[in-house]
């Protein structure tokens, strides 16, 4: 399947090319963006993962403390096995046996959602990154500006990635200081 829709994407881009290039004398203009490399490099984008970051530090944090004082209480029901009776040895292990599952449930729901805010920030930066290349290639008249890792080769000099994170954060200076 993955074949197939590398072949479809190369007869897709051969058609544009021939399109452009028959239908007018006009010089066509390729260029690629690296939207990883945007992602990772690009100051807007590392400023919003450091805040999620913190967000989820302090959530994780809060787990730390609260594992702590599970397994605290683990070791403690341990050494008091031989000298509590049966009954209250019971209803203390139950005890300990449900705050370990709401350990279990705290820790998957800090995976979950460190996973559903790093996708809502990816969205939200390759939204405002598309609008900055969309209108890079209109005043830079570009013909086609393709995303890198879907081009199998390519010369460096139609890579615009290093453009596009300068403007991507000159605006986000911009709005930073508003």
């Amino acid at each position: 399947m993955r074949h197939v829709r590398g072949k479809a994407f190369g007869l897709t881009i051969l058609l544009v090319l021939l399109s452009v290039s028959v239908g007018s004398a006009a010089r066509v203009k390729v260029g690629l963006i690296d939207t990883k490399r945007v992602i990772r490099d690009a100051k807007a984008a590392k400023d919003a993962r450091d805040d999620i970051f913190k967000d989820i530090k302090e959530k994780q944090a809060v787990f730390s403390e609260k594992k702590a004082a599970v397994m605290s209480l683990s070791v403690e029901l341990r050494k008091q096995k031989e000298t509590l009776d049966a009954e209250t040895y019971r209803e203390k292990s139950d005890a300990l046996e449900k705050q370990l599952k709401e350990l279990g449930r705290l820790k998957e729901d800090l995976e979950e959602e460190l996973k559903e805010k790093n996708v809502e920030l990816t969205q939200k930066i390759l939204q405002e990154v598309w609008q900055i290349v969309n209108e890079y290639r209109k005043d830079e008249n570009y013909t086609v500006i393709f995303e890198a890792d879907k081009v199998v080769s390519a010369d460096e000099d139609i890579d615009i990635t290093g453009e596009i994170i300068e403007i991507y954060d000159e605006q986000y200076k911009k709005t930073a200081s508003e």
